[in-house]
């Protein structure tokens, strides 16, 4: 193959059957058949296998040739015409220089002329040249004449891919006889390593010796960069080619730039010689308002250059092409010169960048000065960056070109360089990077695997991350070590600039080439603010979070994944709504659904799917809760109707890319309460019963609700049991068992009667055994404060709530969580329905913690109406406590008897009595405690004479006095780092 001059790859395989039957002594005479089988051919890029291969050439009477060629593996067409194979490029190029009056024709035979047409397939390309492949459906089609010099061609492919450039859906018309255009070229887009052309067109026209070329064409990754260039091509009286650019715009990263703004038909061209070896560049200048770039110099054969690049005012933003994570902007000023004279070159470059900045951070002035040596293969490197009078910047070192590779040796020194340039590596996830760092680095290496090394201390360091909205500062001096293709940072302290709270911090930062850059990095902490959201639509949950635990954050900084493995420390307050809450008709004053589960009701699914998107943050929450924390369900955010409280438990959220929301876990309730809010007119606070949960298995809003609330009153059941001789109020429990899924609870109510005997008891519960009239009963008692009769409402239930209210009001006046006594009024309206008369009564709840043994609870009150004897009621209850843990307590109490009876007056029960409390798991354990305790005790107290080796050491307990010393002089409103309740 080489040998005939088909190919220039001498390492080539041909391997295949070859049958020949021809005629002639050259290739313009020769006809027969050649038929290939089983062939393969091998070269650098691939095996390539042609099965089957038929050429034909024939001669009809007339002398002309036909050539056809069948290879569905390879090419499918033919070339039918007269010609000689020496002369068909003279014919081309004559057909082409009929466009200028001054061009000299090649001498060429009369009668020639040739028509082709042609399917290519990629292998046929491929074998003669391995860098270019075609996609299928590739055609080609013209004709050329001698004597009428005519020029046709047309060419169409799917994709053609050259030099690992890529050619989208191509069409080229060429056609020197058409009045209207001579070549049309249209392509979807063409792909290179570093930029994206789309929607190129270009068409040309002859006229006055000149072709006229108009092209357009967007560019860039969005296609926002577009491009109106205008050009021509002529001949001069000496044969050589120029080709010029007349006014053309030139709009890049939303800039309008001008080539040849002032339209000087002198300068703006490039001049060249017919074998392409001189090129001349004269004055071509690319504008933008006072902003310029400037290109001249020569090219004369290989060993012969002198060129020239200017940059006068440039900003720095509108040529720089987009780089991820990073923004360039300041006045770029000076030249670049590379100059080479045979084997002596001499590059230089002068540039100064005003006002730098990246990612908006103001860096100052750089300096960039560049020389080469005479041998072009080593170049001196000084780089200087002022900012504020001092050098914040400077790179020294050498780069030199050995065996075809690019060598660094630069040591760099860093003086409270702004980190802030840095602000975006961590896309939407991690933001706010800042602070300022100082020391010395070094690179060294290839270009291509270069190796860092060096020590740098930073200092006013910070980040934030958005989706906690947590911010973190770092220690001073945090040491950050620079190797290879990592920034370790060693572990230091960080703080949370909210509420000061403290971690450590430790890990690296992985790059490749200052480019896909990956964290991961630790954290550990006794307690660390971890959340810190407001709510806001859709959001699964909002709050406070402190930590005790670890975390984790890794990950390519697209896709981070933050992990957390911690319980929660005190002045954690989570909240969970329910997102787009809707009232039903059935059971309104506390069943709510959402949109989609309305739409899935008919088939049974009740789950939510979350598609909000989560900007490349991966999350998962492993959170042990305690009972320093509080978890609120909010039912309803625009009346507050929902239930918070203390207990134990553990959450897992789990967050992905995608979309999904998840949650893990279980939540036993201790203590809380439920804010029960129904049509504006029930406002009340139930207590949460302990032993409550709250179960979630993967859907944050299919959580299963076991809950029970009481709300403790008072009120006449005579309408219960159709009694009118009735006429006292008695405390009243109404329950609400809260149980299902947490967007469609299924609530039911009980009302005890915790004062009445059995026998009265039975005989209410009775009437209220239907759960609708339960229900009914229960809801008109909290709204009014008294039962329903079928009497209707009375102006007394009404006012109920009012009264209910002031006495609130005042309770909250009248004390406080620190107060030594804490007062709350009360006042029960009077009921004077007939045969409901009941009494009014003003009283007041005491509690005051007399010292740290005494305590006293109680409640006292006055019948006010005169409808039974004037006489103080009430229930009183003193506490002392024995010893000093509170396990040996004693009573005195004074209490209202239970009501058994109708008609039962009111009476008092006193007495005494004495408590101990005792934790075990065993019996045995029981009675270690009871009894040894007090022999051990004897044993320790006659024992006088201790050891010295007993004794704390003396250092430890000065320590430890200055510790509680430090602890109380540091001790602030807001020490703890819990935030305000609103």
């Amino acid at each position: 193959m080489v040998k005939l001059n088909f190919i220039k790859d001498s390492i080539s395989v041909f391997r295949g059957d070859i049958l020949v039957k021809a005629t002639g002594n050259s290739l313009d005479n020769l006809k027969g058949n050649l038929l290939l089988t089983n062939a393969s051919y091998q070269n650098k890029k691939d095996i390539y296998f042609i099965d089957y291969l038929n050429a034909n050439s024939s001669f009809d009477t007339n002398g002309e040739r036909a050539i056809t060629i069948s290879s569905p593996d390879a090419i499918e067409g033919s070339v039918i015409g007269k010609y000689k194979f020496s002369q068909l490029q003279k014919m081309v190029e004559n057909s082409l220089g009929t466009f200028y009056a001054n061009y000299k024709p090649n001498k060429v035979l009369p009668n020639q002329y040739v028509k082709f047409d042609f399917d290519l397939n990629s292998k046929i390309i491929e074998i003669f040249n391995p860098e270019i492949s075609l996609a299928k459906s590739t055609k080609l089609k013209g004709n050329i004449s001698s004597d009428s010099k005519n020029f046709k061609l047309d060419f169409t492919s799917p994709k053609v891919v050259a030099y690992d450039n890529t050619f989208d859906n191509i069409l080229v018309q060429v056609d020197n006889k058409n009045p209207l255009y001579n070549a049309y070229v249209q392509l979807d887009s063409i792909k290179t390593k570093h930029y994206k052309i789309r929607d190129f067109s270009m068409i040309n026209t002859f006229s006055n010796d000149t072709l006229h070329f108009r092209t357009e064409f967007k560019g860039g990754k969005q296609g926002n960069d577009f491009y109106n260039l205008n050009f021509y091509h002529t001949i001069t009286d000496d044969n050589k080619n120029v080709v010029g650019f007349n006014k053309s715009e030139l709009q890049f990263k939303d800039y309008l730039w001008f080539l040849n703004e002032k339209e000087n038909t002198e300068n703006n061209k490039i001049v060249f010689d017919k074998k392409l070896s001189n090129f001349s560049f004269e004055d071509i200048i690319i504008s933008h308002g006072n902003e310029s770039i400037n290109f001249v110099g020569m090219l004369s054969g290989k060993q012969n250059k002198d060129l020239q690049l200017t940059f006068d005012n440039v900003n720095l933003n509108k040529v720089t092409p987009d780089v991820e994570k990073f923004k360039f902007d300041g006045n770029l000023n000076g030249k670049i010169n590379f100059k080479q004279s045979n084997t002596v070159f001499q590059p230089t470059s002068t540039l100064r960048i005003d006002s730098l900045k990246v990612n908006d951070i103001a860096l100052g002035k750089m300096n960039l000065d560049i020389e080469g040596d005479e041998t072009l293969s080593k170049f001196h490197l000084n780089s200087n960056l002022e900012n504020e009078n001092f050098e914040a910047f400077n790179a020294n070192g050498d780069i030199e070109i050995v065996d075809g590779k690019t060598l660094l040796d630069v040591d760099l020194n860093f003086d409270r360089f702004n980190l802030g340039v840095l602000g975006k590596i961590g896309g939407d996830v991690i933001t706010n990077i800042r602070g300022f760092v100082s020391g010395n680095a070094r690179i060294d290496g290839d270009i291509n695997d270069l190796d860092y090394n060096g020590r740098l201390f930073v200092n006013e360091a910070g980040l934030t991350i958005p989706y906690l909205n947590t911010d973190y500062v770092f220690d001073k001096n945090s040491i950050v070590d620079v190797t290879e293709s990592k920034f370790i940072v060693r572990e230091t302290n960080i703080t949370d600039t909210k509420f000061n709270t403290k971690g450590t911090l430790s890990g690296f930062i992985k790059h490749k080439q200052f480019g896909d850059w990956q964290l991961d990095l630790a954290i550990n902490t006794k307690r660390l603010l971890a959340l810190n959201t407001v709510d806001e639509e859709d959001v699964a949950y909002y709050g406070t979070a402190f930590m005790n635990g670890s975390a984790t954050i890794k990950g390519p900084t697209n896709n981070l994944m933050i992990k957390v493995e911690a319980e929660s420390a005190k002045g954690t307050d989570i909240k969970i709504p329910i997102n787009d809450a809707e009232a039903v008709e059935d059971n309104k004053y506390i069943h709510y659904v959402t949109p989609e589960e309305k739409k899935k009701k008919n088939n049974k699914d009740n789950t939510i799917k979350e598609t909000k998107n989560y900007g490349g943050l991966e999350l998962e929450f492993d959170f042990e809760i305690t009972e320093v924390a509080n978890i609120e369900v909010i039912l309803s955010r625009e009346s507050g109707h929902g239930m918070k409280g203390k207990g134990n438990g553990t959450l897992l959220f789990r967050i992905n890319t995608l979309g999904k929301f998840e949650m893990f876990g279980d939540f036993s309730v201790v203590s809380g309460t439920y804010n029960f809010k129904y049509g504006g007119l029930i406002d009340k606070e139930f207590k949460v019963r302990k032993g409550g949960s709250i179960v979630w298995t993967g859907d944050p809003l299919a959580a299963v609700l076991n809950l029970e609330a009481v709300y403790k009153t008072s009120a006449n059941p005579a309408v219960l049991i159709d009694n009118p001789s009735f006429n006292k109020k008695v405390d009243v429990e109404v329950v609400i068992g809260v149980r299902g899924n947490l967007t469609n609870p299924e609530p039911d109510f009980n009302i005890n009667f915790p004062t009445v005997g059995s026998t009265l008891k039975s005989e209410i519960q009775y009437k209220l055994d239907d759960k609708d009239a339960r229900q009914t009963q229960a809801l008109y008692l909290l709204s009014t404060g008294s039962f329903l009769s079928q009497d209707g409402v009375n102006q007394n239930q009404l006012s109920n709530n009012l009264f209910e209210k002031a006495s609130s009001l005042f309770g909250e006046i009248f004390s406080g969580s620190d107060d030594k006594i804490s007062i709350a009024p009360e006042y029960i309206v009077a009921d004077r329905t007939p045969g409901q008369q009941t009494d009014g009564r003003f009283g007041v709840t005491v509690s005051s913690k007399i010292n740290d043994r005494i305590t006293v609870n109680g409640k006292v009150g006055v019948p006010v109406g005169g409808i039974t004897e004037t006489a103080i009621v009430g229930d009183l209850e003193v506490q002392y406590r024995v010893n000093e843990d509170g396990t040996l307590n004693l009573r005195v109490f004074n209490k209202e008897n239970d009501i058994t009876y109708i008609g039962q007056g009111i009476g008092y029960t006193q007495g005494i009595g004495m408590s101990y409390e005792v934790d075990f798991d065993t019996f045995t354990e029981l009675v270690n405690k009871i009894f040894k305790n007090a022999k051990l005790a004897k044993v320790n107290s006659a024992n006088n004479d201790i050891h010295d080796s007993s004794l704390p050491d003396r250092n430890i307990i000065d320590k430890d006095t200055q510790n509680k010393e430090k602890k109380e002089e540091d001790l602030n409103p807001n020490s703890e780092a819990i935030p305000n309740e609103d």
